[in-house]
């Protein structure tokens, strides 16, 4: 068994790829992509953007969509390297976020509502006006 220590005492997610066996674990403002043996082989800090209470792998664009608390927007990482590649706009904030991958559908609960999307934009379209000052969710 291995034990991986995140640092944090806050609730963690996690998402997994079936196809690479990587998975996902976010926690307080921590994502980290683990291989299939459970090494880490990549961690970034999305500053405070976190905590994040709801993850998902979009195995069509190998993104991890992520739902940060109290903010009206979705957060999708590159699946490879952690990068922020784009954001998504919601009507209030995301409770939870799901991806079918046999519909290419994210799901995301929003304030007792259902929201569908298929096949997410590929182009990024990151608003820094909508993050915040002094803050980059993980931005290059």
């Amino acid at each position: 068994m291995k034990v991986l220590h995140l640092g944090s005492e806050s609730y963690a997610t996690a998402a997994i790829d079936e196809q690479t066996g990587f998975v996902y674990i976010s926690e307080e403002n921590q994502l980290v992509i683990l291989n299939s043996f459970g090494d880490v082989i990549q961690s970034d800090y999305p500053d405070t953007c976190g905590p994040f209470i709801s993850m998902a792998f979009d195995s069509s664009l190998n993104q991890v969509v992520m739902a940060p608390q109290n903010y009206n927007y979705l957060l999708a990482y590159d699946g490879d390297y952690g990068n922020l590649l784009n954001m998504y706009s919601l009507p209030g904030s995301p409770q939870y976020v799901a991806f079918n991958t046999n519909t290419h559908e994210t799901y995301v609960i929003v304030s007792e509502s259902l929201l569908a999307f298929h096949d997410a934009a590929v182009d990024g379209h990151v608003n820094d006006a909508l993050i915040g000052a002094d803050q980059s969710c993980g931005t290059p």
